[in-house]
């Protein structure tokens, strides 16, 4: 069932029920726990999230950590990712009667920061691809668009970039030496001062697959390979269409 926000700031997604949670809990990996959202909460405060199951009278209501957020646009909707402690987990597990040992919870979040007051971003672009052939055709396209291309062969490369321009968009293939790009997108959805740069995976990935790595990760969008001009071309003037 589709994540709900309640009006008044309180975070809330409804489940059928508790076996639906559970899965979304496990699926999460207790850092990834999304919830939509139009309100503007901060990345790294404290929210109250409250669960609400179909066969419960009450909500099960806990506290989360804001550790990332994905901006409105794109193929899938505007929220944050919370982290959920291990004495949350093992409060669901409690409430709900699921067994011991089925999870693994992490013990901090990973990447929550302070309230950071973002510069505008760069005219500039990112791709990012460790095949040359790719990362030319990429860059031959959207040159284009009148905007300095910047490209990288590997994630690591591709992240020093980001952190220091701050384009205006990002293309990432998923599979690249050192840093991939999921958790490249996890990293910018993390930093108040990216959030809000638009993240386009490419892929072979079948798209079933990619669909669900970009959705955990934070991705705006996403196209497989090999890529349609034209839809690439498409899909990249929209996103900058939005941020004129």
């Amino acid at each position: 069932m589709a994540p709900e926000a309640k009006v008044g700031g309180t975070l809330s997604r409804k489940f059928r029920d508790k076996y639906s949670l559970w899965a979304e809990i496990m699926r999460g990996g207790t850092d990834r726990f999304f919830v939509a959202t139009d309100a503007p909460v901060q990345i790294g405060v404290e929210a109250e999230l409250s669960l609400e199951l179909a066969d419960r009278t009450e909500p099960l209501v806990v506290e989360a950590t804001v550790v990332g957020r994905r901006a409105r646009g794109g193929r899938f909707e505007q929220g944050v990712f919370l982290h959920l402690s291990t004495e949350v987990v093992d409060t669901c597990r409690r409430v709900l009667g699921m067994g011991a040992g089925e999870i693994a919870p992490n013990t901090r979040p990973r990447g929550a920061s302070g309230p950071i007051q973002p510069e505008p971003l760069s005219d500039v672009l990112l791709v990012a691809d460790d095949n040359p052939d790719i990362l030319e055709f990429l860059q031959r396209a959207l040159s284009r668009f009148g905007f300095e291309i910047l490209t990288a062969e590997d994630g690591t490369a591709a992240l020093t970039l980001i952190q220091s321009r701050r384009p205006k968009l990002v293309i990432l293939d998923v599979l690249m030496p050192g840093i991939d790009g999921a958790e490249i997108c996890r990293v910018m959805r993390a930093n108040e001062s990216l959030v809000e740069v638009p993240v386009l995976f490419i892929s072979a990935l079948e798209s079933d697959a990619l669909h669900h790595l970009a959705d955990e990760a934070g991705a705006n969008d996403y196209l497989t390979k090999p890529m349609d001009l034209t839809d690439l071309i498409n899909l990249v003037g929209s996103y900058l269409k939005d941020s004129e």
